[in-house]
Order: C-alpha cells, then sequence, then structure tokens
C-alpha cells in the first residue's frame, strides 16, 4: 500500500508520538501511557488508510 505525500506527516507525526510514549511508558511503567501509545498507532494506521494511493 502506498501513501499519498499529502498524509505522510500526519502518519509520521501519529507514529512518532506512538514511539515517545511507548518508550516513556517502559521508562516509567505505565499501563495507561501504554494503552494511549497502542490507540495512536492505531490512529496513525487509520490515517494511512485514509491517504492511501492509487497503485499505478
Amino acid at each position: 500500500m502506498t501513501i499519498a505525500r499529502e498524509g505522510l506527516p500526519y502518519v509520521a507525526g501519529a507514529a512518532g508520538v506512538a514511539v515517545l510514549l511507548f518508550a516513556l511508558a517502559l521508562n516509567r511503567r505505565s499501563w495507561p501511557l501504554w494503552l494511549l501509545a497502542l490507540a495512536l498507532i492505531v490512529a496513525a494506521l487509520g490515517v494511512s488508510y485514509a491517504f492511501r494511493g492509487e497503485v499505478r
């Protein structure tokens, strides 16, 4: 699946924040941060699905 250029900042932003939250959750051993990071991963996947490009 290819992602349209317009959606790359949104996908990268959500995935980047999720990675930071995963690192923070590991450091603090916090389940709510794990769940928030997981929700952001799901949001990044949803945004990437919304901005999917056409295969030529």
